[in-house]
């Protein structure tokens, strides 16, 4: 794994990544709300036999990468920086591994403006109905309770969210409850809130479905992809949509949120095959 920082727009991208080549298929991983691309470390080691670059940016807000140089912490203009990243690279095949919020822009990213086409999408818990939006809700809930005070809100995340929730809850002997609250350490707590908003947003029901608008896209998405989740994590609405629906998807067992973290053999190995599948679909 090698580490830089990339300079677009004013703003500075931290990015781990594998050796690059431009002739070869790319997997983008793309981290949660709070998170780095620290979660996706151990795809460093365990794909190492794939033909594929691996490139793993901490989202501008969040950790080692800078503040939005406009305040602009929207799914869209997140999605456009991600685009503007492989772009300057100079990378085409590209198929993104997004967890939890990092799930919900790689299922909006078909649809934004000038973002370059992908081979598939990996969602690793990224929400599909309203029972699924544990963390933002909480944050949503917490800020309306402040009267919108910033300030007072970041209180509440730093004393009752981080070390409370997640370093002092019932996951803390996790590894990824460990890892998630050092990347929290990093994050920008106005990128948090603002993404958490959103996800709010854009998490009300569908009307006559369970699924939320983000769920109802990603089911829609005509596109090669699965979507990866913990036995004891996604909620049973989300399970029922997967059914319903007839979407592919691939069961870990974990109680976790981060499967890729806390099963990584399982993980990686998967996903290792669902790309080389998907390889030998197009030769």
């Amino acid at each position: 794994m090698q580490e830089r920082y990339i300079h677009l727009d004013g703003e500075w991208l931290f990015l781990r990544h594998s050796s690059i080549r431009p002739d070869r298929r790319t997997l983008l991983f793309v981290h949660g709300l709070g998170e780095s691309g620290l979660c996706f470390r151990e795809a460093f080691d365990r794909l190492g036999s794939l033909d594929c670059n691996l490139l793993a940016p901490d989202n501008v807000g969040y950790g080692r990468s800078s503040a939005a140089r406009q305040g602009d912490y929207s799914f869209r203009t997140q999605i456009v920086r991600l685009t503007n990243l492989v772009a300057h690279l100079n990378l085409r095949r590209l198929t993104v591994v997004g967890h939890s919020l990092g799930g919900i822009l790689a299922t909006y990213w078909p649809s934004t403006e000038n973002s370059m086409a992908l081979e598939g999408l990996v969602n690793i818990e990224g929400c599909l109905t309203p029972a699924d939006t544990l963390f933002s809700k909480l944050a949503v809930e917490a800020y309306r309770g402040c009267g919108g005070n910033f300030e007072q809100w970041c209180r509440w995340f730093q004393d009752e969210f981080m070390e409370k929730l997640i370093s002092g809850g019932p996951g803390a002997c996790w590894p990824s409850h460990r890892r998630y609250y050092a990347s929290l350490s990093f994050c920008r707590p106005k990128a948090f809130l603002a993404n958490a908003l959103e996800i709010a947003e854009k998490s009300r029901p569908v009307e006559g479905t369970s699924a939320s608008e983000i769920g109802h896209l990603y089911a829609s998405i005509p596109l090669r992809k699965v979507y990866c989740w913990g036995t004891e994590s996604l909620s049973e609405p989300a399970q029922g949509l997967l059914k319903q629906a007839g979407l592919s998807n691939h069961m870990i067992q974990t109680p976790s949120h981060w499967p890729m973290v806390d099963r990584p053999e399982e993980f990686y190995g998967f996903l290792a095959e669902w790309i080389a599948q998907g390889a030998s679909e197009t030769v």
